[in-house]
């Protein structure tokens, strides 16, 4: 799908909305690069997630799990004529389009806004030209008095990323259709509690909690 121009983007309200309303300022089926996009849901609110990288994958998925995560928007516009000041102030070239930060992440605790910046390697951000437009970002949310985080995919547990991605799969009631099923809901939910990062049995897991899961299980039906 061809990736529509900035005007276009702005006539549409991109990142203007809240919740289920949201739409990222990019698109995973709009992002042309060598990266692998993907769509995600979002389990806390049912949204899909436009995630233009494997390392965003894994980032939204280990961020997401977290309890004090309400909400994430992902690649979220940065005003333009702002960027391009901060861009002259620091001896920069401006940039040539709209920028956006790839999560704008909503807490339920202090400081309430993060802003988060991904790339795959402590190489990848070595680029010169990177390096500037992640100072730009850097400053942008310092204005606004947001944290602004640099994280890399390469830090991201992998056993973590692919248990919380195998239970999110299960993360509405109308899914289930087996207990084991369940399982992955109630895990999703943090209503059964388990070591992400250690490899999940989920037979092993029905077993220490057939109680509770048979009582659930039997509700929904």
């Amino acid at each position: 799908m061809r990736n529509p121009s900035d005007a276009t983007k702005l006539r549409q309200k991109r990142c203007k909305g809240e919740g289920m309303d949201y739409v990222p300022w990019i698109k995973a089926n709009e992002f042309s690069s060598q990266s692998i996009s993907t769509i995600a849901t979002n389990w806390k609110n049912g949204r899909r997630i436009h995630l233009l990288s494997l390392s965003e994958m894994k980032v939204f998925y280990t961020l997401n799990f977290s309890e004090n995560v309400v909400d994430i928007k992902e690649q979220y516009a940065l005003d333009y004529d702002k960027t391009c000041k901060i861009a002259t102030k620091l001896g920069y070239r401006k940039p040539y389009k709209i920028m956006s930060t790839d999560m704008l992440v909503k807490l339920n605790t202090a400081p309430y806004t993060i802003a988060v910046s991904i790339k795959a390697s402590r190489k990848e951000a070595e680029d010169q030209r990177t390096k500037e437009k992640l100072e730009i970002e850097e400053l942008y949310w310092a204005d606004k008095n947001i944290p602004y985080v640099l994280v890399f995919g390469e830090d991201m547990d992998r056993r973590f990323v692919k248990n919380v991605r195998l239970c999110s799969e299960i993360y509405k009631k109308e899914l289930i259709q087996n207990p084991i099923m369940a399982v992955k809901y109630l895990i999703i939910h943090r209503i059964i509690d388990v070591d992400m990062f250690e490899e999940l049995n989920f037979k092993k897991i029905l077993e220490d909690n057939i109680e509770l899961v048979g009582e659930f299980y039997e509700d929904i039906r």
